[in-house]
């Protein structure tokens, strides 16, 4: 395994639990030397991540987890390297955000007419600070309420996508996301592939100037990992890997522990001199 490297982290910014100061404590513990924070649809949280690396010496790839939409399907883009003052960029999460708080309206809605009667206003509490509310914090709401036992047990009776109250978000579309990614200076990485239903996306990815694959990632067997690896060199794609850290819940993995090839971010480093000859220092750079 590389040593110190995590390039798929989250923090209370979208649906993680630590602060981006209490991650870095975390990731300097764990021996994470390069990190990219990747938050659900926000970058509100990396100029903070940034601040507590520098004198912990970790270096940071600025990164953002974009939601976009493929005939009813919720894809994630995982974007690396991003300027966040990229107004077009900037403006396309702020409308991701915004449909994320309609679909919680209309998934409260719902858990109100099948006799779940959680208030939309303390579930927004909960997620006060974060710049992205998602359905943890819905979940986390109906848990500590009592009405449902267990975190996964939310996802899995009311809110996954077979769910009674289960709602999609109104993304954004796939090429709209990979040009802006592209136009903010970013690599365009697709998170977790095996969770989807590849037939008819990958094409489409591809089409519109996909960069890599995240070949390692907790939700992979050992066959997926193998599967997708073979799946990128076909197609000349990037491979990524981490940990999709958000915190001490069951089944999460610690920051860093996730077994990496070894090259890995040279690759992607290379790849982003490449597109961005003028792109400024690398992560390894500024570790």
């Amino acid at each position: 395994m590389p040593p110190g490297i995590d390039l798929h982290l989250h923090t209370v910014f979208s649906d993680g639990q630590r602060t981006p100061a209490e991650l870095v404590d975390l990731l300097a513990a764990t021996g994470v030397r390069t990190a990219a924070l990747t938050d659900h649809d926000t970058l509100e949280g990396i100029e903070l991540f940034e601040e507590a690396a520098r004198p912990q010496g970790i270096g940071v790839i600025p990164g953002v987890e974009v939601s976009v939409e493929h005939e009813g399907q919720d894809l994630h883009i995982l974007a690396y390297w991003v300027d966040r003052r990229n107004p077009a960029l900037a403006a396309m999460l702020q409308r991701v955000r915004d449909s994320r708080r309609l679909r919680l309206h209309a998934m409260v809605s719902r858990l109100h007419e099948i006799g779940i009667p959680v208030e939309e206003k303390e579930v927004l509490g909960r997620a006060a600070g974060a710049a992205s509310v998602g359905r943890v914090h819905l979940a986390q709401e109906l848990v500590e309420k009592g009405w449902v036992g267990h975190h996964g047990d939310v996802f899995r009776y009311y809110i996954g996508a077979d769910g009674p109250a289960y709602r999609p978000k109104q993304t954004v579309g796939i090429e709209e996301c990979l040009e802006t990614i592209r136009a903010a200076g970013g690599l365009a990485v697709l998170a977790h592939p095996g969770v989807y239903q590849l037939e008819g996306v990958l094409d489409r990815l591809l089409a519109g100037g996909l960069d890599g694959l995240e070949v390692w990632h907790p939700s992979h067997t050992a066959e997926d990992m193998t599967r997708f690896a073979a799946l990128a060199q076909e197609h000349g794609l990037l491979q990524t890997g981490g940990t999709d850290y958000h915190g001490d819940r069951d089944g999460e993995m610690m920051p860093g522990t996730m077994d990496l090839e070894p090259g890995m971010l040279e690759s992607l480093e290379r790849a982003r001199r490449a597109r961005f000859p003028a792109g400024g220092r690398t992560s390894s750079e500024d570790a």
